[in-house]
């Protein structure tokens, strides 16, 4: 869950390590306009750089061996607002006076301040990438209930590099493997390569994925084709877009599917009208198989906008998954799930393709849409 050593080890970023004093002078004023910003970063953020910053002037203060002031233990300790702003304020007036300070001491203060950018960049790769999502009480990283879009993109125009670097793979206790994948993937679901009926729904943070495509998108972190990562292959082997098809494989109540439901498909609604989602990318990329091949629940609201949006998806043979979206239902949600899918294929398609789903066998790949029994069957164009 901490991504801090895959950054330790493969932290490449010229920027951080190069002695230059043009280098040590950017590194300074950028944590000057960190700080003078730190307001408008999330609260897990801004308490992270309060540590960083307790951490900065008490190793300042004892490479100086200044002990002159007795109330700096009180100073440093103190978790107020206040206090905490105050230290915030002195280590500002610190870092813009760093050139009336001995030359050790201003080394030692770049250090502290390569220090300080590299750890709070790490933190938030970490809250981006969080997938503690079994224990809830554990779960730290972005939830929409507490952070805001402006305060997550403050800090991702502070670090955008965060948004390309992979999370460290790992295993578990448990010993399941959990690859390493863009943040943008843990916004969506959690899933496991291993054991791919694994899945939690990411409902704390799934709202975030336009505002990272888009920053993605606009600071160049990725090709043009990839859409800001959202195409990227990610959590079992599927992209952002497929795993905004998923539903949570657990026992939940009905309440809390619908939920789901309901956010994911504002999701999807928004990507669409930022032109991030097209329909084109239901049947390429499987979306409505998805969906339909989910064990615990059936998302009805998220079937209709993908079937309303492109009804011929309905006929569509997915060789991964071996067959039509009607196939997927008899090997996974409820009978509600099958009753839905054909009854919408006999709408948009009410003479031979719509009844025939019920007997389209699953290895039958034949393109059928050149049938002149159906030439007075639904027209996707009108």
């Amino acid at each position: 869950m901490d991504s801090s050593d895959s950054d330790d080890d493969s932290d490449d970023d010229h920027f951080m390590v190069d002695q230059t004093a043009a280098s040590k002078k950017r590194r300074r004023l950028k944590s000057i306009s960190v700080l003078e910003k730190e307001d408008s970063f999330s609260p897990r953020t801004r308490n992270k750089m309060d540590e960083l910053v307790v951490e900065f002037l008490h190793k300042t203060r004892v490479d100086t061996h200044d002990n002159s002031n007795s109330d700096d233990d009180h100073f440093i300790n103190e978790q107020t607002p206040a206090a905490k702003k105050r230290r915030r304020l002195k280590l500002l007036t610190v870092l813009e006076k760093e050139d009336a300070f001995s030359l050790r001491t201003t080394n030692k203060m770049d250090e502290l301040v390569v220090k300080f950018l590299h750890k709070t960049r790490v933190d938030i790769h970490d809250m981006l990438c969080e997938d503690d999502l079994e224990n809830g009480y554990d779960y730290d990283g972005l939830d929409d209930s507490r952070d805001t879009e402006a305060e997550v993109e403050t800090a991702l125009r502070f670090f955008p590099e965060v948004l390309s670097r992979k999370k460290m793979a790992r295993t578990d206790d448990d010993g399941l493997w959990f690859p390493g994948y863009y943040p943008i993937h843990y916004l969506a679901s959690i899933q496991n390569d291993v054991d791919l009926l694994f899945v939690i729904c990411n409902v704390k943070a799934v709202s975030f994925i336009p505002l990272i495509a888009r920053l993605a998108l606009e600071l160049g972190l990725f090709e043009e084709e990839e859409r800001g990562g959202l195409l990227l292959k990610g959590n079992g082997g599927s992209n952002v877009l497929r795993n905004l098809m998923l539903s949570d494989n657990r026992l939940y109540t009905r309440e809390h599917h619908e939920s789901v439901d309901d956010k994911y498909l504002r999701m999807l609604v928004q990507l669409r009208k930022m032109g991030l989602l097209k329909k084109e990318d239901i049947q390429r990329y499987g979306m409505l198989h998805e969906l339909c091949d989910q064990f615990s629940y059936f998302a009805e609201k998220r079937f209709r906008f993908l079937v309303e949006w492109d009804p011929s998806a309905l006929l569509y043979s997915n060789v991964a998954m071996r067959g039509i979206p009607l196939h997927c239902t008899t090997f996974s949600c409820s009978l509600r799930g099958f009753q839905l899918v054909y009854e919408y294929g006999i709408r948009y398609y009410p003479k031979n393709k719509g009844i025939n789903l019920l007997f389209k066998k699953k290895e039958d790949d034949e393109d059928d849409e050149d049938d002149e029994d159906d030439k007075d069957d639904y027209d996707e164009d009108n």
